[in-house]
This record gives structure tokens, sequence and C-alpha cells, in this order.
């Protein structure tokens, strides 16, 4: 075991004290900047809200609910309406992820259309949908 001085102990321990502290401060400071307001999403037992602010300009919209360990994925099908897809592998369990133009499980390959569709195993079935509707201010993706 090497020892040193308490002068240089000190020295260490002041460096890497000044570098933590110059790194959360940095954090901090990038909390005061100024950004966008996050679109704000409600859900009760009826379903998820989501403003159409929200998915303005978008063909694709990750969500979050609290049903859910996984995210939800808001998309729109071949004639333009909203469908909400759970990203949750009916194979064994695993969160699909978005690749090109289709879903894929990262664990063992399953396959979905864009629209949640199975398009290859070795999941048997399709991922699970709800319906959404639109109001003139929000989406509501039902349960």
């Amino acid at each position: 075991m090497v020892k040193s001085s308490r002068r240089t102990f000190v020295r260490q321990a002041a460096m890497i004290s000044a570098v933590c502290c110059a790194g959360k401060l940095a954090v901090f400071a990038s909390c005061g900047t100024a950004r966008p307001a996050a679109a704000t999403f409600t859900e009760d037992d009826q379903g998820l809200y989501v403003p159409l602010a929200a998915v303005e300009g978008k063909s694709t919209l990750t969500v979050r609910s609290r049903r859910f360990d996984e995210p939800l994925l808001l998309t729109r099908n071949s004639s333009g309406d909203w469908v909400a897809i759970r990203l949750h592998c009916p194979h064994k369990g695993c969160t699909v992820v978005q690749r090109e133009d289709k879903l894929v499980c990262p664990c063992h390959g399953s396959q979905f259309s864009a629209t949640g569709e199975l398009l290859k195993g070795p999941a048997r079935q399709s991922l699970t949908t709800f319906p959404v509707s639109a109001t003139d201010k929000q989406l509501v993706i039902r349960f």
C-alpha cells in the first residue's frame, strides 16, 4: 500500500470535489434555461388524453401510461386514423422497438407491422392495440 502525505491527500480530495461540483453546477445551470413546455398528458380509468399539439406534424408519438410498464406508440394507419399500440411483445414480454417501417422485439426477433400486426414469430399474435378517438383538442386512447 502506498502512503501519501496529508498535503497530497488534501490536494487530491480538493481536485475531486472541484470536478464533482463543476459537473453539478453545469447540470443545475441547464435546469434554468428556457425550454418549451412539454405536452401534458392526462389519464383516468377510461383512457389517456393526448393534446393535439403533441402530435401536430408527426406520424408517430411514444406516450407512457401508468397502466403499463412499457410505452404505447401512437401511429397513423393506412387510412390516416390514429391507433395506439402497446409495445409489449406477446411472446416473452420484452419491450418492442421501432425500426424503420416495422416494430421489432429485440429479445427474440419477432416482427410486427407499423400498426402492430404480426409479421414474423416466434410471437404468435399481434401487438395489443387500443382505439383512439379525436376531439377538436385531443386524442383519446381508450383502454
